[in-house]
Formats: structure tokens, C-alpha cells, sequence
């Protein structure tokens, strides 16, 4: 569910589908931005803070056309989310993540 309000000022529109991406850092998040533009991707929405979720993050497109979001959690009182960062950070996820399926 993408939130009408973050949308503002942005191209981005929603199909009823989008994949959201949790990544650990906003190094991440920008890694992504400038792997997808390399790879010739454009991105609906640039690296961007959203102050009102606390979530630094990009939109851009599948291949299908879906949208796909790329978001690092900022605020410490999102649940679990430590535990995530390590988990990525600890586990190699995110390094065996980035690109997978999206041909990059």
C-alpha cells in the first residue's frame, strides 16, 4: 500500500502491487540507486528521506512494471528492527540480495 501523502510532489503511482526491500543502511539504499541507474533503470523516486515514516528510500520499476521500494527504517521504535539489521548484516542477505531476479 503505497501512502497517497508520501507520494506528493513525486511521479510515483501505485498499480496495486509493490515490493518493498529492507535494506540495513542508507549506504544501501543510495548502492541500489546507483547499481539500477548503471544497469540503465530509472528510478520513479530518487534516494529520499520520508520524515514522516522515518525511512530513507527509492522507488523504481519491475521489469513487469511493478512498483519496487528500496527502504532503510531510521527510527529505532520500529519493531524488531535491530534485530533485522543485524540479521541482514550478520547473514550475507543483503550482499546475496542486491540484483537478484532483477537481471543487475
Amino acid at each position: 500500500l503505497v501512502d497517497p501523502e508520501s507520494l506528493q510532489g513525486t511521479a510515483v503511482r501505485g498499480d496495486g502491487i509493490t515490493l518493498t526491500l529492507a535494506v540495513p543502511t542508507t549506504s544501501a539504499v543510495d548502492e541500489w540507486a546507483q547499481r539500477l541507474g548503471a544497469a540503465g533503470v530509472s528510478l520513479e523516486k530518487e534516494p529520499t528521506l520520508n520524515h514522516r515514516y522515518q525511512i530513507y528510500h527509492i522507488f523504481f520499476r519491475s521489469p513487469d512494471g511493478h512498483l519496487v521500494e528500496v527502504q532503510c527504517f531510521l527510527s529505532k521504535h520500529w519493531p524488531g528492527i535491530s534485530k533485522l539489521r543485524r540479521s541482514m548484516l550478520t547473514s550475507g542477505l543483503f550482499g546475496l540480495g542486491l540484483g537478484m531476479g532483477l537481471g543487475l
